[in-house]
């Protein structure tokens, strides 16, 4: 069976309280635990070992300090948890880890072709499986997001756009010598803002390092400031129902993404409920 490790942690932590001489004081905190159960899910999902966390981690912090304290008490937990979850549950991240050995005895996986979509990159226990499946797959296929334009082989730097696509490259060709020319997917009139030259000219050059201007006129892009928020969520509001009605745009289609702080949620829903049109009932 599949454990849900928030109820798991909390009744396992307080019964080994006692051995843990800094969380133990800890476990009461609004959210304490929540973080030390976040942090045991990376240490599976990495496939950190054991005696990795005893020699790595807590090699290189002081004995004396507070860090060596914590890591050694989620040392503790990390090893009771694994030990516990032995012969009697599973959890997410030991679905990928049963996976890996059972792919060698599947016959719909011999001789087969898998296509992987949707990822920007695979945790090495992911690794593991993908290395797995190399080995009895007849062919693995893996999109990746990136601008056609761009060199696939070239890995970058963190900062660059799609470098998350380059390292996920660079990964993957470390598993085998055995590699295809890539297929690059970039008929323009077959893209999302074909029928957009202002769109695609901008999703171009967005974050890019080369400068570049748009110089026909245009209408699909603007931007409205206000110095009230809300006042910045009615004209929105506005613009959707000119769309709608006018254009004969479907309101699905249409999407607001607010991004401001500072607790103005509540008068922006006040905002948008203030304008007497049925496409926003209150």
């Amino acid at each position: 069976m599949t454990l849900e490790k928030g109820w798991f942690f909390r009744s396992w932590c307080r019964s080994i309280e006692k051995n843990l001489p800094y969380l133990g004081s800890q476990m009461n905190k609004p959210g304490y635990l929540d973080e030390v159960k976040s942090l045991i899910s990376e240490f599976m999902q990495y496939d950190i070992r054991e005696e990795e966390l005893q020699d790595t981690m807590l090699g290189k912090t002081g004995e004396d300090s507070l860090l060596h304290m914590k890591m050694q008490d989620v040392g503790v937990l990390y090893q009771a948890f694994l030990q516990y979850l032995e012969g009697h549950y599973m959890t997410g991240e030991g679905v990928m880890d049963a996976l890996k050995k059972a792919i060698p005895f599947s016959d719909k996986l011999k001789k087969s072709v898998l296509l992987l979509d949707g990822f920007t990159g695979f945790t090495p226990v992911q690794m593991n499986v993908i290395r797995e499946l190399l080995n009895v797959c007849d062919k693995v296929l893996v999109t990746v997001t990136m601008d056609a334009r761009e060199n696939p082989l070239q890995m970058g730097k963190p900062h660059q756009l799609f470098y998350m696509s380059r390292k996920m490259i660079h990964t993957l060709s470390g598993l085998t010598s055995n590699l295809d020319d890539p297929v690059l997917l970039k008929d323009e009139r077959k893209g999302r803002f074909g029928n957009s030259t202002s769109l695609d000219f901008l999703e171009k050059h967005l974050f890019r390092y080369r400068r570049s201007v748009y110089e026909k006129k245009q209408e699909e892009i603007c931007i409205f400031c206000s110095r009230i928020p809300c006042k910045e969520l009615e004209e929105t509001a506005r613009r959707i129902r000119r769309l709608v009605r006018e254009k004969k745009s479907e309101i699905r289609r249409n999407r607001c993404d607010y991004r401001k702080s500072g607790g103005v949620q509540k008068y922006c829903i006040s905002g948008i409920r203030g304008i007497p049109d049925p496409l926003f009932p209150g």
